[in-house]
């Protein structure tokens, strides 16, 4: 939760930042503007939930400010605090729907309720964006693109367990059944299709896609995506009344017949050539991922470069298959580069899982991962500007043998090290730039001590954004930036009124503070006494 102070008087905005316990009622940033201009640009960087504001400023009153806020951020609240209660001030922050409308002077405990009630309002809301019945809504509107992520999970061999995934197809209204026959049909736009923009090409497959659809689908369970290679797949689901025999081979005659109807009708209405493969049959879901390979693999070897072209595969699929894992998303360079240290293990694990299970004796898929291993670790190393060699250490000698690795085990150990030398690494780098970020910002306080240090003033220093800098600083140190310039503050003052004869106001100026009787307060409140009092103990 975050909240911004806005007034032109630096002592209230000051005072509120340093005297409510914002912590205790959620609020993990608080901002400080001392106009409505500030105040503006502080919204258009941080994601403000709350603003608090006075009414009459120079050059952007309150009112105007919660105008522009009510136009560009809707969800959020907004609270006027002013020394005016007239009538038609209170009139214009109804019409701007501002929650509450607070007259100064206010005692901390009246704030304070008045707050818990716009954060409770706050959380409501954002618990009603959360609730059961949006999600249904955007689910039912997001309907086509969860099944096509679904389908395309199914066939990357992501769903296999689909028992798991049954009562979820159900809400898809997917009608997939478990050992339910199936076939792949492949669908490639071709020619005249290729010279159309991103827009009308995507017309052209929404058309083709209907064409199929009429004719399939009153004899077949249908299920669609557009896949990676722009193909449009349907996984076509047999009557289950036809198990085999004569039955089942009519089947297959029917979506052939069917098949070679689409690609006339397409070339009839579209004026433009398909190629379609249909791919063998098998059982749902297990065979999905091989068959779609098999179907790819007979676009690129069997049809490659010709149009309109049909190809019905029958027989056995070759028993040399590429390994899946390896190559199905998401990839393990992009675990790597983005620092899922976790799930770059597991992917590590499932790529072993399936070299172990189904090529024990295959010494070519060894020599695959590994080929594809080295080349992962390499861009990674040059990605962060180091050679492979620095960066894994005395681990990089296997890549200069001939033969490195024999066995399973071996290369899982080398792979599993050299993760965890470049996990290592990455850890010390990221300690090293946070501990950089947060001396930056201790030293820049020190040299500002006497000026008024926002978060925002800090984080342009550091050239990184505010709640990053409150975060990192709270991470390493254990303490907020604001609990640590008011220690500071606190520390010199006592400082200052036991070894020197400065006036309290000079010290008040010196401390970054422009109201003295606003610097007594905060220091009663730290101290127990008040800074005359502190002295003279002091002597």
């Amino acid at each position: 939760m975050q909240l911004l102070l806005v007034d032109d008087e630096t002592s209230v905005v000051d005072t509120l930042a340093d005297t409510i316990p914002w912590h205790q009622l959620g609020v993990t940033v608080v901002h400080k503007a001392y106009s409505g201009f500030e105040a503006i640009e502080i919204l258009e960087n941080a994601a403000v939930n709350i603003v608090i504001t006075d009414i009459r400023m120079p050059g952007m009153s309150g009112l105007e400010l919660i105008q522009t806020i009510r136009s560009k951020w809707k969800k959020t609240k907004c609270m006027l605090l002013s020394g005016y209660a007239e009538f038609s001030y209170a009139q214009k922050a109804i019409e701007l729907n501002t929650l509450e409308y607070l007259i100064k002077p206010i005692s901390d405990e009246e704030l304070i309720e008045k707050l818990r009630k716009v954060i409770t309002e706050v959380r409501r809301e954002w618990e009603e964006v959360a609730s059961y019945q949006k999600a249904m809504q955007a689910f039912r509107e997001n309907l086509p693109l969860l099944r096509e992520k679904m389908l395309l999970n199914v066939l990357s061999g992501k769903s296999r367990d689909w028992g798991r995934n049954f009562e979820h197809a159900g809400l898809l209204n997917i009608n997939f059944k478990p050992e339910l026959r199936f076939a792949v049909l492949l669908i490639r736009l071709e020619q005249r299709f290729n010279r159309f923009d991103d827009f009308d090409c995507s017309l052209m497959e929404y058309s083709v896609r209907n064409i199929a659809e009429e004719l399939l689908s009153e004899h077949f369970s249908l299920w669609f995506c557009k896949d990676h290679y722009d193909y449009l797949v349907f996984l076509v689901g047999y009557n289950e009344q036809a198990i085999d025999g004569s039955a089942f081979a009519a089947e297959q005659k029917r979506l052939e017949k069917l098949s070679v109807q689409l690609q006339e009708n397409v070339q009839f209405y579209l004026k433009g050539d398909i190629s379609v493969v249909i791919s063998r049959t098998g059982c749902f879901p297990e065979d999905a991922y091989l068959l779609y390979q098999d179907a790819l693999l007979a676009i690129r070897n069997r049809i490659g470069n010709d149009s309109g072209m049909f190809l019905s595969l029958t027989g056995e699929p070759d028993s040399i298959v590429a390994l899946k894992k390896l190559y199905e998303p998401p990839l393990l360079i992009h675990l790597l580069e983005a620092g899922r240290w976790e799930a770059s293990f597991e992917k590590l694990a499932a790529i072993f899982e399936e070299l172990d299970h189904s090529w024990q004796e295959s010494q070519e898929h060894l020599q695959e991962v590994f080929f594809a291993l080295s080349a992962t670790f390499v861009y990674i190393a040059h990605r962060n500007g180091k050679r492979l060699m620095d960066l894994i250490g005395l681990h990089y000698g296997k890549l200069e043998e001939k033969r490195p690795f024999r066995t399973h085990a071996q290369l899982r150990e080398w792979a599993l090290n050299v993760i965890d030398e470049i996990k290592k690494q990455a850890d010390d780098e990221k300690r090293d730039m946070h501990d950089l970020v947060v001396d930056e910002v201790k030293a820049f306080i020190l040299q500002h001590l006497s000026e008024d240090v926002s978060l925002q003033t800090i984080a342009d220093h550091v050239h990184l954004h505010p709640v990053y800098v409150s975060k990192i600083f709270k991470l390493i140190t254990g303490e907020n930036v604001s609990e640590y310039l008011y220690q500071l503050r606190m520390e010199k003052a006592a400082h200052l009124l036991k070894h020197t004869n400065d006036k309290i106001y000079e010290i008040t100026f010196q401390l970054g503070y422009n109201n003295p009787p606003y610097f007594i307060k905060v220091f009663k409140k730290h101290y127990g006494l008040t800074p005359q009092e502190y002295r003279d103990g002091s002597g």
